[in-house]
């Protein structure tokens, strides 16, 4: 951790001459995507030619602004530890198969995020937290090796949609997860996967888990997507996750989304369930920001409500397709303190090493 000390120094060096120096020198954006879609690996986004030009403007209109020395040093850290992640990925390919046979991406990456948070309640924490996917062919396209260390599978419902929030505890990771991978080819199902591995620790844990992704347009105005997840631990036993997302496009910038999602644990014998409503801006190339507003419920023995919220995030580019922060201001009203309002200020640094091209961080919240 200590090698990302100057680094993360130099990054908020340039970032402070970026929002204060320059405040004034960005100018809205207009252009969106027609269509909503999902993001991250359960909710991949459809990039337009017109949005990845845009992007490469906006590259252009940045670098101006930010210190030259300062960049250069941490483009060339960056590019290292991308291929030095890559390279890995490449080394490892070598043990399964000739891959000079076909061509398919190394998907592996590494992303580093930098957590600063306060709050009535809970104080000031700061919560660095490091994720690695090595994503490795071993036949074409359809089986791959990967080895990870936060899947998922791993984490609870506010883990994966409420980092944010104070309340929301994360447990440490003990271990690296091995597994072979198989996409099923599907016209409808934008993913279909199954996974069986083993978690690396003493005793070992081995698990087997199913993600399926799919999307529909309901009318010409709204669309849904339905996420689903299906896991066994060893130590956990059996778990799903379901995710229902509804989209309507309200204009080229703005996006509403009413979100459902269910998570159960076998063990604990627990569900766990969160509405939430929000509207997505998409102010520009380099900015945009989430309105949320939700309810999380717990179903043991009787269902109840754990948790008020709302928040606003303020994501934005700092530098090319790799560096990103983002500042969300909310308060909570949590059932373990009398609903008492707990206002809070959650700041991150978000940095991808990556040498795969298709690996890119992007504005868009959704």
């Amino acid at each position: 951790m200590r090698k990302f000390i100057p680094l993360l120094f130099i990054v908020f060096t340039s970032s402070l001459n970026i929002q204060w120096t320059h405040a004034s020198s960005d100018s809205p954006n207009t252009t969106a995507p027609a269509r909503a879609k999902a993001s991250s690996d359960e909710h991949p986004a459809q990039a337009s030619d017109q949005k990845s030009e845009q992007s490469e403007q906006g590259d252009e209109a940045t670098k101006p602004f930010l210190n030259p020395d300062s960049m250069q040093w941490v483009e060339k850290q960056r590019t290292e530890w991308g291929h030095d992640i890559s390279t890995l990925g490449a080394y490892l390919d070598s043990f399964m198969d000739d891959t000079r046979a076909y061509q398919d991406s190394n998907k592996s990456f590494l992303k580093i995020y930098f957590d600063f948070d306060t709050s009535k309640y809970d104080g000031f924490e700061f919560k660095p937290r490091v994720k690695l996917s090595l994503d490795l062919p071993v036949t074409k396209e359809k089986l791959r090796l990967v080895i990870e260390n936060d899947p998922d599978e791993e984490l609870d419902l506010k883990e994966r949609n409420l980092s944010e929030l104070p309340s929301t505890d994360r447990e440490a990771n003990d271990g690296l997860y091995g597994s072979i991978r198989y996409l099923f080819e599907s016209e409808k199902w934008s993913r279909l996967s199954f996974d069986w591995g083993v978690k690396a620790r003493w005793p070992p844990d081995p698990f087997a888990r199913f993600r399926a992704v799919r999307g529909w347009d309901l009318n010409e105005y709204w669309r849904m997507i339905y996420s689903q997840e299906v896991s066994i631990f060893e130590s956990k036993g059996f778990g799903t996750y379901s995710q229902l997302d509804f989209d309507r496009r309200l204009s080229e910038q703005f996006l509403f989304r009413a979100t459902s999602a269910l998570d159960w644990q076998e063990r604990i014998e627990t569900f766990s369930l969160l509405e939430q409503f929000s509207i997505f801006h998409d102010v520009d190339d380099k900015r945009a920001i989430q309105y949320a507003l939700g309810v999380v419920t717990e179903e043991k023995n009787g269902s109840r409500i754990t948790n008020y919220y709302t928040k606003a995030t303020y994501r934005r580019r700092l530098y090319k397709d790799w560096l990103f922060y983002e500042l969300t201001p909310g308060i909570e009203f949590q059932r373990a303190e009398d609903f008492s309002p707990n206002p809070f200020v959650s700041l991150r640094l978000e940095m991808l090493f990556a040498k795969d091209a298709s690996r890119k961080l992007t504005t868009r919240l959704y």
